[in-house]
This record gives C-alpha cells, structure tokens and sequence, in this order.
C-alpha cells in the first residue's frame, strides 16, 4: 500500500510541476504585456502653432472637455526630462475620471521643445492612448476607442 502511494505520488509529481510552471508562465506573459502597454502610444499629428507656456499647450489638447461636463475629468499634467540628456522636455498629460461606458481617460505623450529667441514653446512629437475600464472594473490601456 504504501509503496502504491510513493509510486503514484512520484508520478503525479511531475504532472504538478509541469503544472505549477505553467501557470507561473502565464502570469509572467500577462505582466509583460501589461507593462508592454504602460509604453504603447499611437502618434498624433502635431500643430504648428507656437505656444508661450507649456501648460497652454496642455490646455490645446485637454481643453477639448465641455467644462459643463458632470464630474469633469481629472488633469494631471507633468513635465520632465526623459533623460539627462534629452534635448526637449516631455509632457504627460492624463485626463482620467470620465465614467462614460467603458471609457475611463485618455492620455498623451508630448514632446516639447523652448525656442530660445522668443522663450516660447512648439511641439517636437505628440502621441495619445486610452484608458478603458477592463470587465473587472480596472483600468486599463488601450490603443483604440473604448468598446
């Protein structure tokens, strides 16, 4: 009996680890691709207009929001260096909150550059995405529309 139970669990063993491994790979391929879209953005046409401040270009693309809008979305808009040695600054703009269907934000990448003579500012390259709300209530990115 007990030489049964050895046998049978030597064998079964296996079949727990392949198991395991398999699961433990599934869930590294679902945090590569949801960290592969924390980086996923679809290019924009970029104005030529010039702007005096960096924040009035973040108002040319966010400004698009009726003010009248219930519960209006959240802006947070920041602006850094993506290295040290960038030659132009990059600005983050999230617009989040919107509770329309599975539409939840939106977000763009830009990239700005200080046109010295005059202190104003262009745009180099602009990129946006979506943020649409998952069937399990969480956020997520999306490179098209909301469903």
């Amino acid at each position: 009996m007990n030489r049964t139970f050895i046998l049978c669990a030597l064998l079964a063993l296996p079949a727990c680890q392949s198991a395991a491994h398999n699961a433990q790979d599934n869930v590294i391929k679902r945090k590569i691709v949801s960290v592969k879209k924390q980086f996923e953005y679809n290019k924009i046409e970029t104005p030529e207009t010039i702007f005096e401040t960096p924040l009035d270009i973040a108002q040319y693309y966010v400004g698009a929001y009726p003010m009248v809008l219930e519960g209006r979305p959240l802006v947070d808009v920041k602006i850094g260096r993506e290295t040290e040695i960038a030659p132009h600054l990059t600005m983050l703009i999230t617009a989040s909150g919107f509770e329309v269907g599975r539409n939840y934000g939106e977000q763009w990448r830009i990239r700005i550059e200080s046109i010295a003579a005059n202190k104003d500012w262009r745009i180099a390259s602009a990129e946006h995405r979506f943020q649409c709300l998952g069937r399990d209530g969480i956020p997520d990115w999306s490179l098209t529309p909301c469903p």
